[in-house]
């Protein structure tokens, strides 16, 4: 005999009124109570007027040095490679860059903080181009098969978010 049973489900709160960056706030919430090794989210914003990066939103509790960071994406070339492509990447270990010849500040500095794993995602909505997700790991490995695929989901779940926000927003701008 099958029985019922009902669960409290996790994700209703974003079915509320409620603000762009209480609702990111949320999700985050969900995500680390379902991914405890989760130690980072990060928005970076897309800006097609100078094609330039913004970072906009950030959760972490090993702090962030990129409050104010805004940069060319062609000063990006990972990032930039990535949304051409159109493609996620994951690095299981970041220590790994400080092996090549030049080793960014932006990664030089997320080791800093006692981060490993990075998990990257375009986010895109009718093809364009709105900013890129970021999750990071202090556990080297963190993003197995298994993990990636709710990652993925999880980021375009955010994406249509952020989409939302630039839609309905009267100039345009994400909340941030």
């Amino acid at each position: 005999m099958s029985e019922t049973h009902l669960l409290s489900d996790p994700y209703r709160a974003l079915g509320t009124d409620m603000p762009f960056n209480q609702r990111l706030e949320h999700l985050y919430r969900v995500l680390r109570e379902q991914l405890e090794g989760v130690d980072r989210f990060a928005l970076a914003r897309y800006n097609p007027d100078d094609q330039s990066l913004s970072a906009f939103m950030f959760e972490s509790e090993a702090g962030t040095p990129f409050v104010d960071y805004c940069q060319p994406l062609d000063k990006v070339p990972s990032l930039q490679q990535l949304a051409e492509q159109n493609t996620i990447r994951v690095v299981d270990d970041m220590r790994e860059f400080r092996q090549e010849e030049f080793i960014s500040a932006h990664s030089e500095a997320l080791l800093a903080v006692g981060l490993r794993a990075s998990f990257t995602m375009p986010l895109r909505h009718q093809g364009e181009l709105l900013g890129f997700l970021f999750l990071n790991s202090k556990r080297a490995g963190y993003f197995a098969p298994q993990m990636l695929a709710y990652c993925n989901v999880w980021g375009h779940l955010v994406g249509q978010y952020v989409a939302q926000e630039l839609l309905t927003a009267p100039d345009g701008s994400v909340a941030g």
